[in-house]
């Protein structure tokens, strides 16, 4: 796939994304020369995010149902890599 895309257009790297507990992907791309920039939130700490500017009241209402929600969601998040095809 990113032969192709090179063939049709100029590309200087692929961004690839894999999320922190997917070790057999993360092994891949590294394998392939990819190299780890950066990470970001996984989308469910982004929601969380969300919820506590928009319900705060009721937010932590929730936390106190739900204790270990904050630190499950930020366990997992995404990691970046740079990819250069060969």
């Amino acid at each position: 796939f990113a032969k192709r895309v090179l063939e049709l257009r100029a590309v200087e790297y692929f961004m690839v994304r894999i999320y922190s507990d997917n070790e057999s992907s993360k092994k891949l791309f590294e394998k392939l020369g990819a190299t780890q920039i950066g990470k970001e939130p996984s989308e469910f700490m982004e929601v969380l995010s969300q919820m506590k500017k928009k319900l705060k009241e009721e937010y932590e209402e929730f936390l106190i149902r739900n204790p270990d929600v904050e630190k499950i969601a930020n366990e997992r998040y995404i990691m970046q890599y740079r990819y250069i095809p060969k």
